[in-house]
């Protein structure tokens, strides 16, 4: 069985947000209103991407896959196929089996891998270099998904960091605004994405 790439994940994660950005530059001449839901509708899909990206590059590397740099990563439970992978993540050395892993925060990363790799793998390292971003996303997807009184805090407290007070905008507004910063929200999360499998697949 030849041995998993991850460059394969990088290429295909790429790929799938620049079609996300087609639908983001598409809709130019649309009202706000519209352009707030596209926004919305593309965040979702966005978070669902970047889920599968880091669930497929970690599940390779426990397979044996080298990162893009070309280094060994430090797998202490080696698994022989990427579905063998899967299930060594989710049960080797725990007290119980996860029936259902997330990969889009750090922490999740790293509570996912830690019976596999140690804290100093790249994986999680890198991780933790996205952490702050990888949050907003996360919490602003799901104030998007749920838009329940846990999930409004959340995101309310990410306005409040980006705008230094209590701005009242709805959530596509804020993913699409500009006023205050040169970068939609939104346009800044396609970026962040392609970033965050491009250093969690490096090594």
């Amino acid at each position: 069985m030849p041995t998993p790439s991850l460059r394969i994940i990088v290429n295909q994660t790429q790929y799938s947000v620049d079609r996300l950005v087609g639908y983001r530059t598409t809709p130019s001449g649309m009202d706000g209103r519209s352009q707030h839901l596209i926004s919305e509708l593309i965040l979702l899909r966005l978070l669902a991407i970047l889920e599968v990206a880091i669930d497929e590059l970690a599940c390779r590397l426990v397979a044996g896959a080298t990162y893009t740099n070309g280094t060994q990563s430090g797998v202490s439970v080696p698994a022989k196929s990427i579905a063998a992978a899967k299930h060594v993540i989710s049960s080797s050395k725990r007290n119980k089996k996860k029936s259902f892993l997330n990969w889009t925060k750090a922490s999740e990363i790293e509570a996912n891998l830690c019976h596999v790799f140690t804290r100093t793998e790249p994986i999680i390292n890198y991780a933790y270099a996205h952490a702050n971003i990888l949050d907003e996303m996360k919490n602003t997807r799901n104030y998007v998904a749920h838009n329940n009184p846990r999930t409004r805090r959340a995101f309310q407290a990410i306005m409040r960091a980006t705008y230094s007070g209590n701005a009242s905008l709805s959530v596509g507004a804020f993913l699409t605004s500009t006023k205050r910063h040169q970068t939609a929200k939104i346009d800044e999360y396609l970026t962040a994405a392609r970033v965050i499998v491009g250093d969690l697949s490096k090594g």
